[in-house]
């Protein structure tokens, strides 16, 4: 019974993951392709300030999963940038790809997750199924 609901559980996870998402629609935006498994890549480490470089909080992650976690939430929103702040916020909006340079390069970023007011911003890279 265990297994069955393991092996449940795992179906409904790859069907999220394998969800439709829609184009952004910024002709100069990063398209989000349907249909479409995310993964990333590191664009570096970036100031921000109270005004927020990327003003959406997409949610709280967490672990050695954060960034992976951060990249789906980004995903399902359709925004192609997003970032870790503080090893646990998540944040993007629709302007990311163009926002989060605003405040200049910071140097405190760490393990991948950010820091205080530091983001360590990502690009989604769609691979097609």
């Amino acid at each position: 019974m265990k297994l069955l609901i393991a092996v449940g559980l795992l179906v409904v996870a790859l069907q999220v993951f394998a969800e439709e998402v829609t184009e952004t629609g910024s002709e100069d935006a990063p398209m989000v392709a349907k249909r479409a498994i995310s993964a990333y890549r590191h664009i570096g480490c970036y100031r921000d300030k109270p005004v927020r470089a990327l003003r959406i909080v997409l949610g709280r992650v967490h672990g050695r999963g954060a960034v992976k976690a951060c990249a789906n939430l980004a995903r399902r929103r359709a925004f192609a940038v997003f970032a870790i702040q503080a090893k646990s916020w998540c944040f993007s909006d629709q302007n990311a790809h163009l926002r989060y340079t605003i405040y200049g390069k910071a140097r405190n970023c760490a393990n991948g997750v950010g820091g205080g007011w530091a983001n360590d911003v990502y690009r989604l890279k769609m691979l097609r199924k």
